[in-house]
């Protein structure tokens, strides 16, 4: 360029030096954190975007230093990125729920405008190198994925912790990798090649659809616009077996979907034990093929209602997984969950599609910036593609498959990797046909100087964070490989050893980042003392107002401390937000048995039944828990027998407890038992018969005491009132002083009222 202008210069960025430097500087975030085994700097971490972004931003620092040495190319492009970011910055300085993560937003807006700005310095000839740099990580990344797989000493997850996270970020090299195998001979060829075999093979046995769908799209579109296409036949017929291939591999190498359905063996559902530390809760399942397309389905509509709730500055940067509970369907639950029945809590960490998730987050403000850059994108990628030029149609099939994946994923703004190695091929693509000169003016360069230090100084965060974190993974790690080991007091001794890393572990990574949800999360789940837990959860909910996970775990806590009604308010917030969870159904009807409300406790249920999942051994072991243990007789009698305690007969539950072939634990059969002698009783006293009475009492008794140490408060106090009746107070007062607590509303547990008539008199003696 020839032309001067104010505040120009000749572009520095046209020499061979510096377009043989400036693609390495795109690259090397990316090749960093494409590094394996001991090398890789994510290994074990359990929230790879994290840390991931940290180290996208600092690896980005020589890049930005040297553009800030040598000039900016302000185009269109680069103020547009420039604005959002900008835009991100000013609604951050609002309070938000999930500080950690509008620190990544910031980082992950950064590392795109920092590799877009630096791609359209790129000549023809750094644009040919950065193609053969997106090759080389292409290949690394699926490589080492699929060998390690193949060798049994690792998962498709590779170097990036997630199948997803990991074919977004091939997937441009892959596509490049697919028209250098059909426009290339020789060893550029069998090296595109190699990348296009891997990616589909890794997106085929994963299986990732969006970027195998992706991949194809762009490969079947090329060889139909391309001008270098309909020129030759062999790039078609190489395009088209490559597509084929694609689309073979997701059909041939897909696992057969699952429809299991997960379910509570009976019992008491009260027993989210915090138990050692696990992996379990960080672990997520993969949808079916078309629950994949279905869950976005319902997510996408559902984001747009959140858009609705927020339209001018969306609900802020990084803020979508805090805020969006509350909008997701049953529907979308219950596909996330791999079936109606399972009981895991599942959450949405995007909106599963960029455009969406800049409209979400950024509001119509900020969206709009967002979404012109995108076309803006497109536009250049389908320009490329329709050039001729057979370099220029490799990156702009690229640019048109990160586009399309765009739509069905959200790799640009959740991807520490994918996203920045996105814009600098739309950079790149924007770059080919672009005029805007190299600016050194002082004023946009300290501007940006300014924003990249601020920002840049929240990376460390972020990746010390995500290493403790990863000492969590370490201990559970070194946990799992005790179990084999027996029970012998060196194991026990590792073991509470392991136990006290992993604590250590979150509790340091909470001194690094205070209002972490995930280390609070973690916290929460494995502290030991359960006051403490419960203010651990209320810390959560801090963080995420809407995690089902924290209310249910606050819930059951209060539960367990008798605390009822507190316990019905967070159950009921946690149902709320996930409407159909068995589990959480189960655990509100059993809370209401224990309240003494049975209507609510009968709703709870017809809900769990409108589900599908209603348990019959669940429905017998809690009712037989209830009446040996509670004495909520009432409650067990209608959850046992199907009516009402007054409606049953005591001649049919004495016949039951006596079928031993009725299938029956005996736990439940002495529930029976103890309810059919208890309404012998009722019976005789009624009718004045103490002595009979007494009888059924102490049988009923004796079925109670069998599965619980103090045996059912309700049963001590009527037979206590039947002493009475029978004319023996000083028993009636002995039988009163076993009991280790004396209830403070004797009216809800539904005694006769011959017996509330007789128990405050031997109540206030026995006192």
């Amino acid at each position: 360029m020839n032309s001067r202008t104010r505040g120009t210069a000749p572009d520095p960025a046209q020499g061979k030096l510096a377009q043989r430097v400036l693609p390495l500087l795109l690259l090397l975030p990316a090749a960093l954190l494409a590094l394996p085994g001991p090398l890789s700097l994510l290994a074990d971490d359990p929230f790879p975007h994290l840390a991931g972004t940290g180290w996208t931003l600092l690896a980005f620092v020589p890049l930005a230093a040297w553009l800030l040495l040598n000039g900016l190319r302000i185009g269109q492009g680069a103020i547009l990125c420039g604005g959002l970011l900008f835009l991100a910055i000013l609604t951050s300085l609002r309070e938000l729920s999930d500080p950690l993560e509008a620190r990544r937003s910031l980082c992950q807006l950064l590392c795109l405008t920092i590799a877009f700005v630096g791609a359209t310095q790129l000549s023809r000839s750094g644009r040919r190198r950065l193609e053969l740099g997106t090759i080389w990580l292409s290949i690394l990344w699926t490589g080492f994925s699929l060998g390690s797989r193949l060798a049994g000493s690792g998962h498709l997850a590779g170097v990036l912790g997630d199948t997803g996270s990991l074919s977004q970020a091939a997937l441009p090299g892959a596509v490049v990798g697919g028209l250098y195998a059909a426009t290339r001979r020789g060893s550029a060829s069998i090296l595109g090649l190699v990348a296009a075999v891997f990616f589909v093979l890794h997106a085929g046995w994963t299986p990732v659809l969006a970027g195998g769908l992706a991949w194809v799209a762009a490969l079947v579109y090329t060889s139909m616009v391309s001008p270098w296409s309909k020129r030759h036949a062999r790039p078609r017929r190489i395009l088209g077996l490559l597509a084929a291939s694609g689309v073979a591999s997701l059909i041939l190498f897909h696992g057969v979907p699952t429809n299991e359905t997960g379910g509570d063996g009976g019992g008491v559902v009260f027993a989210q034990e915090k138990g050692q530390p696990s992996t379990s809760h960080l672990q997520t399942v993969a949808a079916r093929t078309l629950g994949g397309f279905e869950v976005r389905g319902h997510i996408w509509g559902r984001t747009l209602v959140m858009l609705g709730d927020h339209p001018i500055l969306g609900v802020g940067p990084g803020q979508f997984q805090a805020a969006f509970p509350p909008y997701r369907s049953p529907a979308e639950i219950e596909s996330s969950r791999l079936g109606a029945c399972r009981e895991e809590n599942t959450e949405v960490e995007h909106a599963h599609c960029d455009p969406l998730q800049g409209l979400s987050e950024y509001g119509l403000l900020g969206g709009v910036l967002w979404l012109w850059i995108l076309i803006r994108a497109a536009i250049a990628s389908r320009a490329a593609l329709r050039s001729g030029d057979a370099h220029s149609t490799a990156l702009g099939a690229a640019g048109l498959a990160l586009f399309l994946n765009a739509f069905m994923h959200t790799p640009l703004l959740a991807n520490p990797v994918a996203g920045p190695l996105a814009f600098a091929i739309f950079g790149a693509l924007v770059a080919r046909t672009a005029t805007s000169p190299v600016s050194h003016s002082a004023i946009p360069r300290i501007v940006f100087g300014i924003v990249v230090l601020v920002i840049t100084l929240q990376a460390p965060t972020l990746i010390r964070h995500g290493r403790a974190l990863a000492g969590y993974i370490d201990a559970v790690r070194e946990l799992d490989g005790l179990e084999t080991k027996g029970e012998d007091e060196a194991v026990q001794t590792e073991r509470l050893s392991q136990v006290e890393a992993a604590r250590r572990s979150f509790e340091r990574a909470l001194e690094i980042a205070p209002r972490s949800a995930e280390a609070r999360l973690l916290s929460a789940r494995h502290d030991e003392t359960e006051s403490r837990r419960y203010v651990a959860w209320l810390e959560v909910l801090e963080v995420r107002p809407y995690s089902v996970e924290a209310q249910e775990g606050a819930g059951i806590l209060k539960a367990r401390e008798g605390n009822l009604e507190l316990a019905r308010h967070h159950l009921q917030r946690a149902s709320s937000l996930s409407p159909t969870n068995p589990r959480i159904l189960k655990n509100l009807a059993q809370l209401e048995f224990r309240i003494g409300d049975l209507e609510r406790a009968k709703a709870w249920l017809q809900r769990l039944r409108a589900t599908g999942c209603g348990d019959p051994a669940w429905r017998t072991g809690l009712g037989a828990e209830l009446v040996l243990s509670e004495g909520r007789m009432e409650a067990g009698g209608w959850l046992l027998g199907g009516a009402e305690l007054r409606d049953l007969s005591p001649e049919e539950l004495h016949a039951s407890y006596r079928d031993e072939s009725s299938g029956e634990t005996q736990r439940v059969r002495d529930a029976l038992e103890c309810l059919a002698q208890l309404l012998w009783a009722r019976h005789h006293a009624a009718n004045g018969s103490f002595e009979l009475a007494l009888r059924n009492y102490r049988q009923a008794q004796r079925m109670s005491l069998a599965w619980s140490d103090a045996g059912a408060i309700s049963l001590r106090l009527e037979r206590a009132a039947a002493e009475a009746g029978a004319g023996r107070a000083d028993t009636a007062r002995e039988v009163l002083g076993r009991l280790q607590r004396v209830p403070e509303n004797i009216d809800g547990l539904n005694l006769p009222d011959w017996a509330l008539r007789a128990l405050p008199t031997l109540l206030l003696d026995d006192s």
